[in-house]
């Protein structure tokens, strides 16, 4: 059972001794008074949204006030969610690669405005006056011209963060340069190996480790899924798919492969830290990293999200690495992070000098942003609003939408004999497919830039589902949306290509009968 809500618990009492400037008068009253209020709109959201376990902090000044675990580590277990417990952060990493970047043009050795090919020279899209004029802030801005989450399909079917780069050349851009919000995760690649090769070290990973963890003592924060798996205090994974939750490992391809794109795990403890880090302006615990205005240009508007949250009353912009938020009673500034089994809240009103961070250990909630922007709200002094029942109504319309056509037909078709679709097939931008008959009947295919191979489990017709012999993908693939494949045929019936849900940009054409 959980401890009583009072003022010891909460942390409540170190508003009294906040810094100058920092949530002074009316803010502290309201951050003191929408703690309590804060945990029991995440212990009713957690029952409603089936979270098993979440962490929650706020940060006012340097102070952290409040700090708690919630319920439990895995669902049906016993062990309780503690402050040092570790969860993915997904998205929320994005900010630490802007900062690496914010660091080096702090030192002089980069510029916002850079081209990126004077830095990458390899760098192409398919637009060569775009490629020219790509600079280093485009890579994070959101504002490429590509189609939202451009390959990252790729990223579960196996492929190296090399070969998705290598790929954006063959994609062709749905929008004009810098008109529109579209989210990416590929680019960030390039941004992360040009802070690497600047750094002098083998990849972001190690860049980030070096310029930021250890200098800010973040020593639970790691890189990979065995490292999450070695932590003594961690959060297991769930997702929600049909009502039924489920616990999942962590899968080493994703976010781990996306790297400065989504990469990092980390506990509620170290995310104070940043937290910290963040309201001080570079600064903290009297340690200076970076200049304030280098970290304040990662918070400069780039591109308009409108009413991307659907709530008209305030207006968004995507920055680098975050997201600006104004709103009637000031600008709150944050960012969340979402990987197949976790999800992630974190922010900060500047001018306010308080933030928070909320972390989940299921993948398909909007829980952690609904509090996180209940908690803007409350501290800014602007009218209520219950995000998480906005949010729960529109998740359960979408469930049911996925959920109608994630299913399949009620009279599928048959496939096609094995003959009509065995052979080799390339796409420009993912490389060779082959499909053949797998060693214990049906077929298989194999993507061979990667080396990985599935099942072609049938579908309806000549659609098919991918299946995986790996445990902690078939495991995903069984508790989520499956993964489809539809071959293509000519208007003479021969199956010519194969497609990919969801990636349009990417079609294996036949090249030999197999």
């Amino acid at each position: 059972m959980l401890p009583p809500l009072t003022r010891r618990t909460l942390g409540i009492a170190a508003l009294a001794a906040l810094p100058a400037g920092a949530a002074a008068g009316p803010s502290a009253d309201r951050i003191g008074a929408s703690l309590p209020d804060l945990v029991s709109l995440l212990q009713d959201g957690m029952a409603r949204w089936q979270v098993p376990g979440a962490a929650v902090a706020v940060v006012a000044g340097q102070e952290v006030v409040l700090a708690r675990g919630l319920a439990l580590r895995e669902a049906g277990g016993s062990e309780p969610v503690g402050v040092d417990t570790v969860f993915q952060i997904g998205s929320a990493t994005k900010a630490f690669t802007a900062t690496t970047l914010a660091m080096l043009v702090d030192q002089g050795r980069l510029g916002w405005m850079d081209r990126v090919i004077d830095h990458d020279p390899g760098f192409a899209l398919a637009d060569p006056w775009v490629t020219r004029e790509f600079r280093i802030v485009d890579l994070m801005a959101q504002r490429s011209g590509l189609r939202p989450y451009v390959l990252d399909t790729l990223w579960m079917l196996g492929y190296p963060p090399e070969a998705l780069v290598a790929g954006l050349r063959h994609v062709r851009p749905i929008g004009s340069f810098r008109a529109e919000f579209a989210y990416q995760n590929v680019l960030h690649q390039v941004a992360g190996g040009i802070v690497a090769r600047l750094a002098g070290v083998a990849r972001w990973q190690d860049a980030v480790a070096g310029m930021i963890l250890a200098p800010l003592g973040m020593t639970a924060t790691t890189t990979t899924a065995e490292a999450l798996l070695a932590a003594p205090d961690h959060a297991t994974g769930h997702a929600l798919y049909d009502g039924r939750l489920t616990a999942l490992a962590p899968l080493p391809r994703f976010p781990y492969a996306p790297g400065p794109a989504g990469c990092l795990n980390a506990s509620l403890t170290d995310m104070t830290t940043w937290l910290r880090f963040l309201i001080g302006r570079g600064e903290t615990a009297g340690r200076r990293l970076l200049d304030a205005a280098a970290l304040e240009t990662t918070w400069k508007p780039r591109i308009d999200l409108r009413e991307a949250d659907g709530f008209p009353w305030t207006w968004q912009a995507y920055a680098t690495g975050w997201v600006v938020r104004q709103t009637e009673g000031g600008v709150a500034i944050w960012h969340n992070g979402g990987t197949p089994q976790f999800r992630t809240h974190i922010g900060f009103i500047p001018a306010r000098g308080v933030g928070i961070v909320v972390l989940t250990n299921e993948g398909s909630n909007e829980l952690a942003d609904a509090a996180g922007l209940w908690f803007y709200d409350r501290v800014l002094g602007n009218a209520p609003v219950d995000y998480a029942a906005v949010a729960l109504e529109r998740a359960r319309e979408q469930a049911r939408t996925s959920l109608a056509a994630d299913r399949p037909p009620a009279t599928a078709a048959p496939p096609g004999p094995g003959s009509d679709y065995a052979g080799r097939y390339r796409s420009e931008a993912a490389g060779n497919a082959r499909v053949a008959r797998a060693a214990g009947g049906g077929l298989e295919i194999v993507f061979e830039t990667p080396g990985s191979r599935f099942g072609l489990a049938p579908r309806d017709g000549d659609v098919f589902a991918l299946t995986s012999a790996d445990p902690a993908l078939s495991a995903l693939l069984g508790a989520s949306s499956p993964m489809l494949v539809q071959f293509l045929r000519t208007a003479h019936g021969g199956v010519d290509r194969i497609g990919l849900d969801g990636e349009p940009d990417v079609v294996f054409t036949r090249a030999a009968p197999g």
